[in-house]
């Protein structure tokens, strides 16, 4: 086969056109499928926006979907849409599991500053566009969520208290901010063996076998952080602070970076309020945070690094919720599953476990902040409730509060004792117990089991295919986080293989015909 020489520059010049031409053709062919589906998701948007507003309307919705580029796109794939909560002037209701134990909640202060706000910019377009005049109350039914990276999307809908059937709605963006920097810490770490970074305080009154659960978290933690960290156990006297001194002392042996105190109190009635504030003013352990505890609370080491960069001395104060375990005799059975060690459960599953998310117990705070609070009742009896007045003595202070589900933050299971709780904490005591046991769907399968006498395998066996399915549906989205398909990233690798040739080709031919011209 010989190559066909051009005899002019022309004809080089023209060649390399040609397959530059074919190139470009094939390379729009692969991407109109892309570029027709993002073509129809978004004529798809505006048809919706556009059919859901009068005629009168369409020109003034048009421009705003058109021209406003905050507008929300529709995303590719139904697991990315963010869906609505909604305000019905007095209670909000979450499209989220768990808001405080109830399926509508009192907005905060600053929502219902928020809910002013949009409800009177929406009056206002409507006054000056349409000369028709709501009051507040009138729009009272509001839809929202949260756009990562957008903004805030509101729809507030407005109609007349009378008879009359015309509703206004009118759709708002309260845009994000480009990020800024606001405040930046960095905390300094002991280094000396006689320090630590953070001090765990701990009350204790029994419950040995938990503490050596504790410790053994403890120190696999020690490893992993290579944090020094100090633990301060405040023990009340019931015959078996010898065995727990013993425990503490092995940890300590075998635990380098671990510096323990333990205190003894005399024998009395158990009082979480004044445990924690003996510990902290009477540990020998020199560290600048604290970190306020139970021994029935298991962490990671991801969770003692939020533990020590988040709070500011003098400022910022952290209370983090924690993720409390169901009973794993009952959840891991009625699904079907092997009970796995306690230290294999450190992470947050559905149906095994919920946020706590009216605990306050649990907090990270510097010595001299704690001290200058002063939150801790001595004489208060019992558990529950210090935790709130310390709380109220925080923001009273002006502290800043951090309030944040942390995902390596675990109450382990135990069953629930109400026998000691603090005056008034009786109700709570019990609701916590009921919750703790296991979610609504375990005891639904537990009640199918005893009431019916129904399996409910193969209700599991459904639900795993169920997940099967999602789980592929999230491995088959065609869309990336860059935007881009498959066959886009197919197109532009082909693209670049096909301009290669070209090149080499049109280079190839052009030397040959500058060399049959010298000729």
């Amino acid at each position: 086969m010989r190559w066909v020489v051009p005899r002019s520059k022309n004809t080089c010049v023209g060649i390399g056109f040609i397959v530059t031409l074919c190139t470009f053709i094939y390379f729009t062919d692969l991407l109109q499928p892309t570029t027709d589906l993002l073509h129809q998701e978004r004529k798809v948007e505006l048809t919706a926006t556009l059919d859901n507003n009068n005629n009168n309307n369409n020109n003034t919705t048009s421009d705003i979907v058109t021209l406003d580029p905050l507008h929300p796109r529709v995303p590719h794939s139904l697991l990315d849409h963010v869906y609505f909560s909604s305000y019905d002037g007095s209670s909000v209701y979450d499209n989220r599991e768990g808001t405080g134990g109830t399926t509508r909640r009192r907005p905060l202060r600053l929502e219902t500053l928020m809910f002013d706000q949009v409800r009177d910019e929406a009056i206002k377009f409507l006054t000056t566009k349409f000369q028709v005049t709501y009051t507040r109350k009138e729009c009272s039914d509001l839809r929202y969520r949260n756009l990562p990276t957008v903004g805030m999307e509101v729809d507030v809908l407005c109609r007349r208290r009378s008879s009359s059937p015309e509703v206004d709605r009118v759709t708002l963006m309260l845009p994000v901010r480009n990020p800024r920097v606001v405040f930046h810490s960095r905390p300094t770490t002991a280094s000396l063996p006689t320090a630590a970074s953070i001090n765990i305080v701990m009350p204790l009154e029994g419950r040995i076998d938990t503490l050596r659960l504790f410790l053994e978290n403890l120190q696999q933690v020690i490893k992993e952080s290579h944090l020094h960290l100090g633990l301060t156990v405040v023990y009340f006297e019931d015959g078996k602070s010898e065995a727990a001194r013993t425990t503490l002392q092995e940890a300590a042996s075998h635990t380098p970076d671990l510096v323990t105190h333990f205190l003894l109190l005399q024998p009395q009635q158990f009082s979480r309020s004044r445990a924690l504030k003996e510990g902290v003013e009477k540990s020998n352990v020199t560290a600048p945070v604290v970190f306020l505890c139970d021994v029935d609370v298991l962490f990671t080491s991801t969770f003692l690094h939020r533990c020590l960069a988040t709070p500011v001395r003098g400022k910022q104060v952290f209370f983090p919720m924690v993720f409390s375990q169901y009973n794993p005799e009952l959840v891991y059975a009625l699904h079907g599953r092997r009970q796995p060690p306690p230290l294999q459960t450190l992470s947050v599953q559905d149906n095994e476990g919920f946020w706590r998310v009216w605990g306050h117990g649990m907090m990270c705070v510097y010595k001299s902040d704690f001290l200058a609070i002063n939150g801790f009742n001595p004489s208060k009896t019992g558990w529950g409730g210090e935790d709130l007045n310390f709380l109220s003595k925080t923001a009273a202070r002006r502290f800043k509060i951090v309030r944040s589900l942390d995902y390596g933050l675990f109450h382990h299971y135990h069953p629930k004792d109400c026998s000691q709780a603090g005056k008034g904490q009786s109700w709570p005591c019990a609701k916590l117990r009921a919750m703790s046991e296991a979610s609504s769907l375990s005891f639904g399968l537990w009640f199918f089991r005893h009431q019916y006498n129904s399996s409910s395998w193969g209700i599991l066996r459904e639900k795993e295919r169920w997940e099967e399915r999602v789980r592929e549906e999230q491995e088959n989205i065609q869309y990336d986080i860059g935007g881009f398909s498959e066959n886009t990233q197919l197109a532009l690798t082909t693209l670049l293989v096909l301009l290669l040739l070209n090149i080499l080709l049109t280079l190839h031919l052009c030397l040959r015909y500058l060399h049959n011209a010298k000729k």
